[in-house]
């Protein structure tokens, strides 16, 4: 994303920008304005004009009350207008993130993003309603002082321009090789923010193998490459910033001292002096703030790079899709499944089966055999090389995502849970669910127990992850939730895998009752899940194998089944 993009992002705020431009160039305006009465009021007290002091006196303090009013409404403006762009900017960017594929995330560093999505991004806010609207009124200011200073002595002026170009060419090539250092420093406090959040993500394992000098040395590597980096930008802006400064400085005390001599040596018109001098500050305060202009853009352009490679990844095709027309009676079909996670041979190799609506399978095999492959793939989390995954003879690969994940109720191996209250986690903000429904829902789960003996029942707040809770609360509230939606299908990824003996039998007492009738698939090494299996399904050398039967009714529950083993030859 370059300039450009991005003021084409902000068209929708091209309003709140026009008046944050409206109100820096009056605030331009009345400051050119200044140097002007001021020369006047004084050539009034000397009597060298007919204007009454008084009047000018009073038109100065007019000026003066206006600018302050308008500077004050000028600074609100722009912060509304950038509050509003960083909002909603983080908010549109977030929701691309959002619809990222799962392969993204594979590779990228989540504390890098976190960083990108959080106050990287608020700088564009400040920059767009800062920086950019208000150069029309530096511009403004330096043309119009340039004006005036011709107007009141032509030779004089053109000595003056002379540093324009001067600080121009000294900022530019300051601000190449910051442009560079700029980047660097903001991928620096990425790393940062990554290894801060990867160490405390780790901290039991660093404290339970004591090693906590050596995760502390990590984060001072970090730490100490992103302060070389803040020191040598410095020492550039130590050594130019004062250096251009110096020259501008004995450039415009070299143009008093002939203002002095051409317009006040005399003492004819104290005022055109005074008033010539004025404009001059004005010229070099305008000249270094369009010279900063390029550095504040170098920061911004190091931000815009990072968010081009964010913003330029396409997201997953299925949400553009219509809904198809679907039974929503859950029979899985895989076809012919190729799959292979990127610089890895594949995992799946032609794999096939069909799950019947209502049907419970399990699937085994060898840790890394492909058992998450395959649910992730049902999920559309990833897509296959070739072959075709189909719900009720619907290609996920046809239909829009919402539509195939709506029917799936996921239980993954460790349950994803946020800072919030038991409702909210349950429903993820999703507020067309009654009472009654969770409540039921968390009785199938066996967690209507222990909620009911929080403090503060469902809206008991569970911390990060839901710390508060203990592994068996966190992995009930986990299934609790996948069985709220009532989906057709529902997914155990070793979902029981923390709960007791006695909730795990009156979980599959639920199944046996037909409580819970979804088509299921589940991963899982506790022998009652398994037994609870009408087939078992595994998974060897990237195939699927059927190596055991349970004879059922076809599209009717498990509850209505015979329970008659077929055992492989």
């Amino acid at each position: 994303m370059e300039l450009k993009a991005l003021l084409t992002y902000a068209r929708p705020y091209t309003a709140s920008l026009v008046t944050v431009v409206i109100l820096s160039l009056t605030c331009a305006l009345g400051l050119l304005a200044l140097p002007w009465i001021a020369g006047r009021l004084l050539g009034s007290l000397l009597g060298n004009d007919n204007i009454s002091a008084l009047s000018m006196a009073m038109l100065l303090a007019g000026v003066l009350a206006a600018l302050a009013i308008m500077q004050v409404a000028s600074a609100i403006a722009s912060a509304n207008a950038s509050t509003k762009i960083e909002a909603d900017f983080k908010g549109d960017i977030f929701a691309h993130v959002q619809r990222l594929p799962m392969e993204y995330f594979d590779r990228k560093r989540q504390g890098d993003l976190l960083a990108l999505l959080t106050w990287e991004v608020s700088r564009l806010g400040t920059f767009v309603a800062g920086t950019l609207a208000a150069a029309p009124a530096a511009l403004l200011t330096a043309v119009g002082a340039s004006v005036a200073l011709f107007m009141i002595e032509p030779s004089l002026a053109s000595l003056a321009l002379l540093l324009v170009p001067f600080c121009y060419l000294v900022q530019r090539m300051i601000g190449r090789e910051l442009r560079g250092l700029s980047t660097k420093i903001q991928k620096a406090e990425a790393s940062i923010f990554a290894s801060a959040q990867s160490n405390l993500e780790m901290l039991p394992a660093t404290k339970a193998f004591a090693r906590e000098e050596i995760g502390l040395r990590g984060y001072r590597q970090v730490i100490e490459k992103l302060r070389r980096l803040k020191v040598r930008r410095q020492k550039i802006l130590a050594t130019v910033g004062p250096a251009l400064l110096l020259v501008t400085g004995l450039g415009g005390l070299l143009l008093i001292l002939l203002t002095h001599q051409t317009l006040g040596g005399a003492q004819t018109d104290p005022a055109a002096f005074v008033t010539f001098l004025l404009y001059l500050a004005l010229l070099i305060c305008a000249i270094f703030s369009l010279a900063g202009f390029q550095n504040r853009f170098s920061t911004a352009r190091g931000t815009l790079e990072r968010l081009n490679h964010v913003l330029g990844k396409a997201a997953e095709p299925g949400y553009a899709k219509p809904p198809l027309e679907s039974a929503g009676r859950g029979w899985i079909s895989f076809n012919d499944v190729w799959f292979g996670y990127p610089r890895r041979h594949d995992t799946l190799r032609g794999v096939d089966f069909d799950i019947e609506a209502g049907e419970i399978v399990a699937l085994t095999g060898e840790s890394g055999a492909g058992k998450s492959t395959i649910l992730a793939l049902l999920l559309a989390f990833y897509t296959p090389r070739r072959g075709t995954i189909k719900i009720d003879g619907c290609d996920i690969a046809q239909m829009s995502l919402q539509q195939a994940r709506g029917q799936i109720g996921y239980v993954p191996q460790h349950p994803l849970l946020q800072n919030g209250s038991i409702r909210e986690n349950l429903t993820l903000g999703q507020g067309d669910f009654s009472l009654i429904e969770i409540k039921r829902a968390c009785k199938l789960a066996q967690a209507h127990d222990f909620i009911m003996q929080l403090p503060d029942g469902y809206r008991t707040q569970i911390g990060d992850h839901g710390d508060n809770l203990s592994a068996s609360q966190r992995q009930r509230l986990a299934l609790a939730r996948a069985l709220l939606t009532e989906p057709p299908i529902l997914v155990l990824d070793e979902a029981t895998s923390h709960l007791d003996a006695e909730d795990e039998a009156a979980l599959v007492e639920l199944f046996r009752n037909g409580e819970i009738g979804s088509t299921t698939i589940i991963v899982s090494h506790r022998p009652a899940m398994l037994a609870l299996a009408d087939r078992i399904l595994t998974i060897k050398d990237g195939k699927v194998s059927e190596t055991g039967r349970r004879a059922i009714v076809r599209g009717v529950p498990p509850s209505g089944s015979t329970v008659t083993i077929d055992q492989p030859g």
